[in-house]
């Protein structure tokens, strides 16, 4: 899990409308193009837009000289604001060459193109709400990872997956731009997150545990109802895939050894489908494999969203597969309070019985009784294998864990929906309205 990898419980409702879509053209992929190129492009397959692809109908001259703009801004966008927000990856983590580079555009949702669309399509409209500082004019937001030019931005998101003492950060801060710092993962494999408050080039921390963030924001959807109706997928979608267990299992960081430990004394006790790169048992279906690295790119285009759709391609395939399953094992890579990733959100949404290990808090994040199967209650892997094994033989047992599925969920649920990582962008953009302004739209 990470900042960038939040599942695919994109902004939905929230997001820009489909049907209004424009400028994809300078990343669509077209029909030649092969996803084992990556992360090198072809740059030969790459078009930039044109003014008219981009729902613009001006010369590149016009566009660049303010005429017409303050009527175009009174158009549909009112007195909204406008919200540019980068996020800065740590270039020597990625160790970028051209090509690579727009790549990670890419897989960040880079609107603002790459050599090229001067008006690209807004990601996320954030609507107005009385009483809520910052967000009393809409705002409407536009989204890059692309680093070669930082100034245009009024927010910059740098994900804490580093030490930042030891890479390239931009060479100074606009007097328009506020530096947020984003604490997504767990602070047992990144300890410098717990100091980030401290650290005086960023104005406030956002991240997942609220003892060391500003701006609570945590691994959750942001709309609870939707778990509660599970995905549903085409027979030519799952490949007519059959599981071989009751319990399915993706993991793909080993380096957790409590974790493999704990899973290899489970997989001793009781039949799992393992089909991540760790304590695999299983391989996808080809089709699944390739829908699993393609989604990446195709869905960022196709869903418009960002924070949500990093690996939605892998997020997709993993709920699918789940979905086949009585139980899905939701393991943490620590058990950290705060620290509940999309792992257990996944396994709701796909219609499947979570197994969690993980934060010992983990039920303000999902206060749903008989929902979850808590494997910290358990004496030990075998112990709960044992209670596995029986209660996948007992359907009306089963069918108990099911029951919230059809009643309204108490409003404490819906209240976690605020700080779902999915609104990251319209809460960055509301606190820089709140701080220190942000101009209003000047162009459509």
């Amino acid at each position: 899990a990470g900042s960038g990898a939040m599942s695919s419980f994109a902004f939905h409702s929230a997001t820009f409308p489909e049907e209004k879509w424009r400028g994809t053209c300078f990343g669509r992929r077209d029909a030649g193009w092969d996803p084992k190129r990556q992360p090198g492009v072809d740059s030969g397959r790459i078009r930039t837009c044109s003014p008219q692809e981009n729902g613009n109908s001006r010369t590149e001259e016009e566009q660049h000289s303010g005429e017409g703009e303050a009527a175009r801004a009174r158009g549909p966008w009112g007195d909204a604001l406008e919200c540019n927000v980068l996020e800065w990856r740590l270039l020597k983590i990625y160790k970028l060459g051209p090509d690579d580079r727009f790549i990670l555009s890419m897989r960040s949702c880079s609107l603002c193109g790459w050599r090229g669309c001067t008006h690209c399509p807004p990601l996320q409209i954030c609507p107005a709400v009385p009483g809520v500082p910052g967000a009393e004019k809409p705002i409407k937001v536009r989204y890059s990872g692309d680093h070669l030019d930082a100034s245009w931005a009024h927010v910059i998101m740098f994900p804490a997956t580093g030490d930042f003492s030891q890479f390239t950060l931009p060479q100074k801060r606009e007097p328009h731009q506020e530096w947020i710092a984003i604490a997504g993962e767990s602070s047992h494999w990144w300890p410098h997150v717990e100091t980030l408050t401290d650290d005086k080039r960023f104005a406030t921390v956002m991240g997942y545990a609220r003892h060391y963030s500003d701006m609570h924001a945590a691994y959750m959807p942001s709309n609870f109802s939707e778990l509660q109706v599970p995905r549903s997928w085409s027979l030519e979608e799952t490949e007519d895939f059959k599981p071989e267990a009751d319990a399915v299992l993706f993991v793909s960081n080993c380096h957790s050894e409590s974790r493999t430990e704990w899973l290899k004394g489970l997989m001793e006790a009781m039949k799992v489908d393992s089909f991540g790169a760790c304590l695999n048992t299983r391989t996808l279906p080809v089709g699944l494999r390739r829908r699993e690295t393609q989604g990446d790119v195709d869905q960022v285009f196709e869903r418009g969203g960002a924070w949500g759709t990093a690996q939605a391609g892998q997020s997709d395939v993993k709920m699918l597969v789940t979905s086949h399953y009585t139980f899905g094992l939701a393991v943490e890579n620590t058990r950290e309070p705060d620290y509940i990733t999309e792992k257990l959100y996944e396994v709701l949404a796909a219609g499947a019985i979570p197994v969690y290990l993980g934060a010992p808090n983990w039920r303000e994040f999902f206060p749903v009784e008989n929902a979850v199967i808590d494997a910290g209650e358990f004496d030990g892997p075998h112990d709960l294998a044992e209670y596995l094994t029986a209660l996948a033989k007992d359907p009306a047992r089963l069918a108990t864990f099911h029951e919230w599925r059809k009643v309204a969920l108490p409003p404490a649920v819906h209240a976690l929906e605020n700080v779902s990582f999915t609104h990251n962008l319209c809460r960055a953009c509301r606190w820089k309205a709140a701080r220190s302004g942000l101009p209003t739209v000047t162009r459509g």
